[in-house]
């Protein structure tokens, strides 16, 4: 999110469209981490008590994204003239 806003915004989107696709992506990478945590369990990088704490993470990332699109949805951002290119 942190990184996704900036480059948004620089790259003349508004500032609402740039915090809703943030917290859209931001929410949405449990998955993956529960993969890249598996493999470095599996090659000796990641300890064991790691990947059920990333395990929970998914789960509760999972159900909460619905809830954090909808209030990205009724999120209304004003930025001024000047950040704005158009």
């Amino acid at each position: 999110m942190v990184i996704v806003i900036p480059i948004l915004v620089k790259a003349g989107y508004d500032s609402t469209t740039a915090v809703r696709t943030g917290l859209g992506l931001s929410s949405a990478r449990g998955e993956m981490s529960l993969i890249v945590g598996k493999g470095g369990q599996d090659v000796g990088a990641v300890s064991s008590y790691i990947l059920p704490i990333l395990g929970v993470v998914t789960i509760v990332t999972t159900f909460v994204t619905p809830y954090i699109l909808k209030i990205g949805i009724k999120l209304n951002i004003s930025s001024s003239p000047s950040d704005d290119k158009n």
